[in-house]
């Protein structure tokens, strides 16, 4: 079902332009890729509103664009903006050790560690959600004090300063740091200092709040066969992410952002520009410069989310989507493409299906050798090894385990350095029933990542089997 709310255009926004973006959503959502709303704005007016599919496919219940959505990773710019206002206030500085804040991490670690580091994701700290967590796990991080014992006593991958990994380990610290600064919950500290100066009653930050929906979104993936299944895994919101919202109330806060001072001064927003460099940009200039582009994305499986704004032409383009990333991505960036006077990209398979048909077609060594130029089309958020363990846990999922295990070999091959990658060709095996060689993934797993707790339970249980 399609909901569509078109919003008179000015001369800027022709019809025809109108008409173009409208076409190039309907084509997504037609061939089921593409479920969520859409919103695009022009000098602080919504031009274009737009609710594609279904909200509960199993409830048959549509798509609004007033339904509320995860935001993903969205949810770590709320996080450097609160950073940024204490920092405004003096109640820190963004080059303060962490441990002048926090006494839970060791002492080598807390006090080389600055704020900054945090922000620019150059702390060292890996992601707490890279590696599988148990459902009960999942379900027990409500609080930020819970996610840290997760990963407190892991060593850090780099010194701090020397080299960058995006990080929501990092950026739930920087959480743990406000609740300590501020004396309240960091779920609260974004309702008092956020949400409420900007009339943002449509996003939920809270898991009790979300809990207590009547109607609850459902999230959707697509296999890389094609299958659309909900998505099993959930997670509370933190300071990296999972947080719910509106595409209104999302242009409320980058509009602010953009367009006046109520969360954060000029020069606070020109260091957030300038990735939290010591010297800020000028903001008034980026403001008015046509190169200038202010973007953020976010997503975990069946949800996908991107506010993508060019100040100086005055539009903004925020997609929220209730199905797998990247497709938010791949929508929003071909309306921003028609709004720069482009001509949109045929749509196309999603990279999971492209590699599956690719393995399909010719087979696991010229997959292995030709990985890099099919990734080289598309554009990602995650890192590359995501790709085809995701295609291998669709396959593992359909019950295709043979060809789950080939899909998870070439991945160890293209990415023998990352645990995660053996966890899964572990899981493959242990599931086939190869428990010599499911043991022997988990161990090399392990052996790579000493924190991954999956891979320790397995091994466990596989090794006191009979």
């Amino acid at each position: 079902m399609l909901l569509i709310f078109l919003i008179l255009s000015n001369a800027i926004f022709s019809q025809n332009t109108i008409e173009t973006i409208d076409a190039t959503v309907k084509q997504y959502a037609e061939k089921d890729l593409f479920s969520g709303v859409v919103l695009v704005t022009e000098n602080g007016k919504p031009v274009y509103e737009t609710a594609f599919g279904m909200l509960d496919r199993e409830q048959n219940i549509p798509m609004k664009t007033d339904t509320k959505l995860k935001i993903g990773s969205i949810v770590k710019d709320f996080t450097a903006v609160l950073i940024l206002q204490l920092a405004e206030q003096n109640k820190l500085d963004l080059d303060d050790p962490m441990g002048k804040y926090l006494d839970m991490f060791p002492a080598e670690i807390s006090q080389k560690v600055t704020i900054r580091q945090l922000l620019r994701h150059e702390a060292g700290f890996g992601d707490y959600l890279r590696d599988p967590l148990p459902r009960e796990t999942m379900d027990s991080l409500t609080t930020v004090a819970r996610i840290i014992d997760l990963f407190k006593n892991e060593p850090l991958l780099f010194e701090p300063g020397t080299d960058e990994q995006y990080s929501n380990s990092g950026y739930t610290v920087l959480g743990a740091i406000i609740e300590k600064v501020t004396g309240k919950s960091y779920f609260d500290a974004v309702e008092q200092h956020i949400l409420q100066p900007l009339g943002m009653s449509e996003t939920l930050f809270h898991w009790r709040k979300i809990a207590a929906q009547s109607t609850r979104p459902k999230w959707y993936m697509r296999s890389a066969t094609g299958r659309i299944f909900p998505a099993e895994v959930d997670e509370w919101p933190s300071p990296s992410g999972g947080a719910y919202a509106t595409v209104g109330d999302l242009f409320k806060f980058e509009h602010s952002l953009l367009r006046d001072n109520r969360l954060l001064s000029d020069r606070s927003k020109g260091i957030k520009a300038a990735r939290f460099s010591a010297e800020p940009a000028e903001w008034q200039n980026l403001l008015n410069d046509p190169k200038y582009i202010s973007g953020k994305a976010g997503g975990s499986p069946g949800n996908n989310s991107l506010v993508l704004s060019q100040p100086a032409k005055g539009y903004t383009v925020i997609v929220l989507a209730n199905m797998d990333e990247p497709i938010a991505e791949v929508v929003g960036k071909q309306i921003f493409t028609i709004l720069s006077g482009g001509e949109p990209e045929p749509v196309r398979l999603t990279v999971f299906e492209q590699m599956y048909q690719t393995w399909k077609a010719h087979g696991s060594d010229y997959l292995r050798q030709n990985f890099e130029r099919i990734l080289a089309n598309y554009e990602l958020m995650d890192p590359p090894d995501f790709v085809l363990n995701r295609v291998g846990y669709d396959l593992l999922f359909e019950d295709n385990v043979d060809a789950a295990i080939d899909i998870f070999t070439v991945n160890t091959q293209l990415f023998p350095q990352i645990a995660n990658t053996w966890d899964s060709l572990g899981e493959a095996h242990m599931v086939k029933g190869n428990r010599k060689l499911a043991i022997e993934n988990y161990r090399k797993s392990l052996a790579l990542n000493p924190g991954n707790q999956n891979a320790a339970e397995m091994l466990q249980k596989l090794e006191t089997e009979d």
